[in-house]
């Protein structure tokens, strides 16, 4: 019976998580037909495509302003703490807006690569962006606030 049970709560939290982790996904993704899933509920609901893919602008902007937010208040936290300089925040600040930027950017270049031209590329970047802090004095890891690069490994770890 135990047993049972156990096997049951494993696989309900695998599903449950495969589905959050994918929902984001899911909203540029095509579907199988063919289509967004901004289209998908735009056809749904009777609404202009454009009208759908408005809102989910307006909620990405949304959300990477607050990141962005959270993520200063952060260096400013760490300031109070003697951790880092006013200055060394703002050299933190004016880098990570620099590399956001950037990551916009490229996105496209960096899906048309080979992984191993991808490796290569994320290699460069890390060890420019190990420079960087070293020549600035400052911990690689403020760099991208507390939780790292959000998923991506160019420091090597996620």
């Amino acid at each position: 019976m135990k047993r049972k049970v156990v096997t049951i709560a494993l696989f309900v939290a695998l599903i449950g998580g495969g589905l959050l982790g994918t929902g984001y996904a899911f909203a540029q993704t095509p579907a199988p037909s063919g289509q967004s899933l901004v289209q998908m509920i735009a056809s749904r609901f009777n609404l202009k495509t454009a009208d759908v893919q408005s809102v989910f602008d307006q909620f990405r902007a949304q959300r990477q302003a607050a990141l962005e937010t959270k993520y200063e208040n952060h260096l400013a936290q760490l300031v109070k703490d003697g951790k880092i300089t006013d200055a060394q925040m703002g050299l933190l600040v004016t880098k990570h807006k620099d590399l956001v930027s950037k990551r916009q950017a490229e996105a496209d270049k960096l899906k048309s690569m080979t992984p191993v031209e991808r490796r290569q590329e994320m290699r460069a970047e890390r060890q420019s962006l190990k420079d960087w802090a070293k020549q600035n004095n400052i911990p690689l890891r403020y760099l991208f606030g507390r939780f790292g690069l959000r998923g991506h490994h160019w420091m090597g770890k996620k």
